[in-house]
């Protein structure tokens, strides 16, 4: 709705139109810098940063590969010994 469809007097028009101004161009303001922020992240993620959360996850991996080896290692040495004395 444009401030002439109001029902309002002249001066508050004009108040009313310098608002909208104000904030469209404050809000332009935060889009720019919005755009700006994104182009400087994304310049800085590079190669290295990717191979970092590589390496990371991959060592991660490792880990939780030989704790479920472990635990797998101990279930089968106690059904072994169960089955020892386990009639056939």
């Amino acid at each position: 709705m444009s401030p002439a469809s109001y029902n309002l007097s002249r001066h508050c028009r004009v108040c009313l139109t310098c608002v909208m101004h104000f904030l469209s161009r404050k809000l332009n303001d935060l889009e720019q810098r919005a755009e700006e922020l994104d182009r400087r992240r994304t310049e800085k993620s590079s190669i290295s940063s990717v191979s970092f959360i590589n390496n990371r996850n991959r060592k991660n991996n490792v880990l939780k590969a030989e704790k479920a080896i472990q635990v797998g290692r101990k279930v089968s040495s106690r059904t072994m010994f169960l089955e020892f004395f386990h009639r056939r």
